[in-house]
């Protein structure tokens, strides 16, 4: 069992059909005048190949970390194999979306997504960034 691939987005839903509608992919930042603040919302997408004769259920866990190191979220997710169809000759795919509601953002600074599956470091480095700015003066 392996990720093949994994993106953030501002949102994201997964179809019965297995397509996968997702707004605004990629990296994102936050601009606040005072922190803490929050993200209202974001997504992360994972898609957990399983080899051939791979059956047995996966354990996805995506934390993320502010800058100073502390976990602020964390979602759990288990990743069941789909099922064999005929002769299991080729990969089969699952695709998880975990998604983020109002997520602490204590500090400015770069925060990091990890991504787990079963207990080993996928990706340590996907981030986003919380900057603060001046406020407007609307004179």
């Amino acid at each position: 069992m392996h990720v093949q691939f994994t993106l953030l987005a501002d949102s994201a839903t997964l179809r019965p059909d297995g397509r996968l509608d997702a707004t605004a992919i990629g990296p994102f930042s936050v601009q606040a005048v005072h922190f803490p603040t929050s993200v209202p919302e974001f997504a992360v997408v994972t898609r957990v190949g399983f080899d051939v004769g791979e059956n047995d259920p996966g354990k996805l866990v995506v934390r993320v970390y502010a800058p100073n190191g502390e976990i602020v979220a964390e979602r759990e997710s288990e990743v069941e194999a789909p099922p064999v169809f005929a002769t299991p000759t080729t990969e089969r795919t699952r695709t998880r979306v975990l998604n983020f509601y109002r997520i602490p953002v204590p500090v400015p600074g770069v925060y990091h997504v990890n991504i787990r599956l079963n207990d080993v470091d996928f990706l340590t480095r996907m981030n986003f960034t919380a900057e603060q700015v001046e406020a407007a003066n609307n004179e």
